[in-house]
């Protein structure tokens, strides 16, 4: 099972405008980049309360957690994927192939982190994949899409 993050731009540039978001929170830890990240993340904006800002923030903003996001989505970390994409783009999808058990993807249409389009070559190379789109959803498919999200995976853990 995965939710986003697997699979390369198809058609979306990279980085994502999640991706350059939660970068730029990475370099300048604002409560304003936060929720602008935040933001980037769903498709509807009434999820972003006063409540899981101040969560978000205060866990963001621990210094471990903040270390590795800056070691992760900093610019300069962000061009070295970008550098590696174009260098060898199926390294980081070789190991798809190899995965056996049934797959199930599940993405949000408006997904501005990790773009729908990055599930079309997983969808292709894992042998026995499937891929969910939910309508009117964005990265985080478990929370906007909670009853349909949890119905497919208990569907799809069910199956013989």
């Amino acid at each position: 099972m995965s939710i986003g993050g697997i699979g390369a731009n198809v058609f979306s540039p990279f980085p994502a405008e999640g991706i350059r978001l939660l970068s730029a929170f990475a370099e300048d830890p604002t409560r304003e980049r936060l929720v602008d990240w935040l933001h980037s993340m769903v498709y509807d904006p009434a999820l972003v309360t006063d409540e899981l800002i101040e969560g978000r923030f205060k866990q963001a903003t621990d210094p471990k957690t903040l270390a590795t996001t800056q070691a992760l989505y900093t610019k300069q970390a962000l061009g070295a994927i970008a550098q590696a994409r174009r260098t060898n783009p199926t390294a980081a999808l070789a190991h798809l192939a190899s995965i056996k058990a049934p797959t199930l993807l599940a993405w949000g249409r408006d997904d501005r982190v990790t773009p729908m389009d990055m599930g079309l070559m997983p969808m292709r190379i894992v042998p026995n994949c499937e891929l969910h789109v939910f309508p009117n959803c964005g990265h985080w498919v478990m929370i906007e899409c909670k009853e349909a999200f949890e119905s497919l995976v208990l569907s799809f853990l069910k199956r013989n």
